[in-house]
């Protein structure tokens, strides 16, 4: 560790499951007395006010309800701290754009933790893709119905509650056209599918459900023009995924980390649009079920 990362102390704001997960990364990482908490619930660890005027802190990891994240970000990067935030990042494209050109102008980087596709079962997947080429993939998602997609359905979110599956197609197939939108509301939970299009033609069929007490699993199937079944493997957990998207985050921030090993802000931002027409069209009181581009 050189002289100017032992003088870089950083913070984590929210001690949720996220936030905790951080911490101890950051303790693998850092030299004790170098990283702060922050917690609303926890009067003995520092008000976020307190992070932000504390100039010795340099690094900050957004951890707390993602209803906060915008504000959060925007208050941290006007402090002129290098940013880490759960996704999302933002509810709209617009705001996204917004703290993109605020953490540009501030010189600071703006990291936005999208775990999921840092595992293993992603790059095979990734590979798999890129060596065959298919016309069209299933991908179907399933987890439970917990406060986090409860509060984004209750405030009409949709689109940001299915957002980091969308991050993972975007990632595998590139720049996509939403096509179709459904939702349905069941007495355990919701149900969206989607129907999307990339820009080589590739048909992807979406569906993510979210149901009381239902097992976190998820499905994809790939075809190729001739109608063959590509072999891709059972989805698998990677439990190194948070340390892996911390220290590259420490990395930019020192200006180390190599280009492609993070998400960047054109692919960030091509996601926000999409769960953005999503959330909206679902929300209309004409429409559920819809189809634009984006």
């Amino acid at each position: 560790m050189t002289r100017q990362e032992r003088s870089f102390e950083w913070a984590v704001v929210g001690m949720g499951r996220a936030g905790r997960i951080r911490m101890r990364c950051l303790n693998e990482a850092v030299t004790r007395g170098h990283i702060h908490a922050s917690s609303r619930r926890d009067h003995t660890h520092h008000t976020f006010a307190d992070i932000l005027t504390n100039d010795a802190i340099r690094g900050v990891f957004i951890c707390r309800e993602s209803g906060t994240h915008p504000d959060d970000v925007r208050r941290a990067l006007h402090a002129g701290k290098h940013v880490l935030v759960e996704y999302p990042l933002a509810f709209s494209r617009e705001d996204g754009e917004c703290l993109f050109d605020l953490a540009r102008k501030n010189q600071c980087v703006l990291h936005v933790g999208f775990l999921g596709l840092l595992d293993g079962w992603a790059g095979t997947v990734n590979d798999i893709i890129r060596q065959h080429k298919p016309s069209s993939a299933v991908y179907r998602f399933q987890a439970g119905f917990g406060g986090v997609p409860q509060a984004d359905v209750a405030n009409g979110r949709l689109g940001t509650m299915v957002l980091a599956r969308i991050q993972q197609l975007i990632a595998w197939f590139g720049q996509l056209q939403l096509e179709t939108y459904t939702a349905a509301y069941l007495d355990r939970g919701v149900v969206v599918e989607a129907t999307f299009r990339s820009l080589t033609g590739q048909l992807i069929r979406f569906s993510e459900s979210r149901l009381a007490d239902q097992k976190r699993i998820r499905f994809l199937t790939l075809k190729t023009q001739s109608g063959v079944l590509l072999d891709v493997p059972a989805w698998y957990g990677d439990p190194q995924v948070f340390a892996t998207d911390t220290r590259c985050f420490m990395d930019r921030c020192f200006g180390k980390a190599r280009n492609g090993s993070w998400i960047d802000e054109e692919a960030v931002l091509h996601g926000l649009s999409l769960a953005e027409a999503i959330s909206k069209g679902l929300n209309s009181k004409d429409e559920r079920v819809g189809a634009r581009d984006v």
